[in-house]
């Protein structure tokens, strides 16, 4: 696994912000890209995805894949101007760690490969 920063910030100086974590030889995850308001409109993302492909495309990766708000439209748009397509063959999932929480999942759940019901 490699991974690259493009550029990364806690202040309100950074304009922008995009993390590319890639698989050699398979796919790029954009972890993140957020370009703040006052920058937006003046080819910053654009410039950034220019980037990232470039650099999906020197570690041989065959793709890159990447979430969306859905409430967010002018992202998408964005995204789509690129040609990318939204994807239905995939669901994003979230869970709360919790403080001395162990992990176990619901002991009924048995995958249907699982011989021993």
């Amino acid at each position: 696994m490699s991974g690259l920063t493009v550029s990364s910030a806690e202040s309100a100086d950074v304009t922008c912000i995009a993390e590319l974590v890639a698989e050699i030889e398979q796919y790029s995850y954009l972890k993140e890209l957020f370009v703040r308001d006052v920058h937006r409109r003046h080819g910053v993302a654009s410039a950034l995805m220019a980037q990232l492909h470039a650099v999906a495309a020197q570690l041989r990766c065959c793709r890159i894949e990447w979430t969306a708000d859905r409430d967010n439209p002018e992202a998408l748009k964005f995204y789509e101007a690129f040609g990318a397509t939204p994807q239905d063959t995939k669901v994003f999932y979230r869970q709360t760690v919790r403080p001395r929480q162990t992990f176990q999942p619901d002991v009924a759940f048995r995958p249907a490969f699982d011989k021993r019901r």
